[in-house]
């Protein structure tokens, strides 16, 4: 184990979402640094050995669960993420993105635990990013302004909750959807994928960002926080140093305007999010598109020490 593990108080942490990319690796990163039994996640959608049926879109079970739970802190990694659904299905996006959290951010106060909100860059309209916490917001799409709700629904509610925000979460995860995945898995049958050309941000690596979300805690952090990865490029620039990596074939990436793609919801372009508060906070940096790529490809090949 490693960590200091004193904030605690000998609870665990629950984290709702713990079948997704980032909660699953949450789970990990906690049982790693505290023990097995310091974790417990949930799940939806994709039910798996031990982990706890749980909906968002519940708030009467959510405030049962982390009742019965009693966690030192509550890592709300699930949301409704799909940013053009959110535009075409209101109720739903209020449901799961705020009225859940709010639910869950109430039972924290109540139990003295801290409630830990995943956030975006999507609370940025991407006209002059990269991003620091103190910046002004202005979401452009339903999705982001469903997002800053959420973080003063939480906030307002506990006010030692914890609000980090990241962007272009990648990983390893043949099951999942994530930008890497979706470049390995294209070219990889040999089929070309449309890539926006105009939309820079620092991709971030599920894993570090759950060993971020375990210092932040550590550290007794509350508060806006952002986490994301060491560079910042293009999109299209990431997907061919994954293709590379990847040895598949990079020209298959059609570089396109993002109003090309004519999406339901607008998307920041010039976003990504500084990182500058938590180097000073950690005393380390995130790892760059190179070095999460690089164990992206080591997880892929079998090397789970990756």
């Amino acid at each position: 184990m490693s960590g200091t593990d004193d904030w605690r108080r000998g609870r665990p942490l629950l984290v709702l979402g713990g079948s997704g990319q980032v909660g699953g690796c949450v789970l990990a990163e906690a049982r790693r640094r505290y023990g097995q039994g310091a974790a417990v996640g949930t799940c939806l959608a994709h039910p798996a050995p031990g982990l706890v049926q749980a909906d968002l879109q519940n708030p009467e079970e959510l405030a049962l669960l982390v009742a019965h739970i009693e966690p030192a802190a509550v890592i709300i990694a699930a949301a409704f993420a799909w940013v053009d659904g959110c535009e075409m299905d209101a109720e739903r996006t209020r449901r799961t993105n705020v009225d859940g959290p709010r639910a869950v951010a109430t039972a924290c106060e109540k139990l003295g635990a801290v409630p830990v909100l995943l956030g975006t860059d999507y609370v940025f309209d991407g006209e002059a990013g990269p991003y620091s916490e103190d910046d002004p917001v202005r979401p452009i799409s339903a999705y982001g302004r469903s997002k800053l709700d959420a973080e003063r629904a939480v906030a307002g509610r506990c006010p030692a909750a914890l609000l980090v925000r990241t962007n272009v979460v990648y990983s390893w995860l043949p099951a999942g959807n994530n930008f890497l995945m979706q470049v390995v898995t294209k070219l990889g049958k040999g089929e070309p994928m449309r890539v926006p050309a105009d939309q820079s941000n620092n991709p971030t690596y599920a894993p570090d960002l759950a060993a971020a979300l375990c210092e932040l805690l550590e550290a007794r952090a509350a508060g806006v926080w952002h986490f994301g990865g060491g560079d910042f490029l293009g999109r299209h620039d990431f997907g061919v140093a994954i293709a590379q990596a990847f040895d598949l074939d990079a020209s298959l990436l059609q570089p396109v305007t993002t109003q090309e793609l004519k999406q339901p919801a607008a998307r920041p372009l010039k976003s990504g999010l500084r990182t500058a508060r938590f180097e000073a906070l950690a005393g380390r940096k995130p790892l760059t598109s190179r070095e999460g790529i690089a164990r992206a490809l080591a997880l892929s090949r079998g090397d789970a020490g990756a």
